[in-house]
């Protein structure tokens, strides 16, 4: 896999095997974040992971940066919607 790092080690981009198109991830308060910059070329990529990381610092400046659902939330959450998505043709124990 290659990879290259921005801003002393921040922001990591790197391209999975099997694709053209580049993916970046950083750490902010203790937070893992990834997305694809849905770019080829590395220098285009690397313009937009900074621009990604500046604007999640900004979010995450002004408390606008949330955690998510935690596992045991969306576990619980599906489990409430299994009987609806089934619609009663699966048996629960699945």
């Amino acid at each position: 896999m290659e990879r290259h790092s921005l801003f002393e080690g921040r922001i990591h981009l790197y391209r999975r095997p099997g694709t053209n198109r580049w993916h970046c991830s950083t750490s902010l308060n203790g937070t893992e974040h990834r997305t694809s910059t849905r770019q080829e070329i590395l220098e285009e990529a690397k313009v937009w992971a900074e621009a990604w990381y500046f604007a999640l610092r900004g979010q995450s400046d002004a408390g606008l940066l949330g955690k998510g659902k935690t596992f045991e939330e969306a576990a619980e959450q599906f489990r409430r919607e299994y009987p609806i998505l089934t619609e009663g043709q699966r048996s629960e124990r699945y």
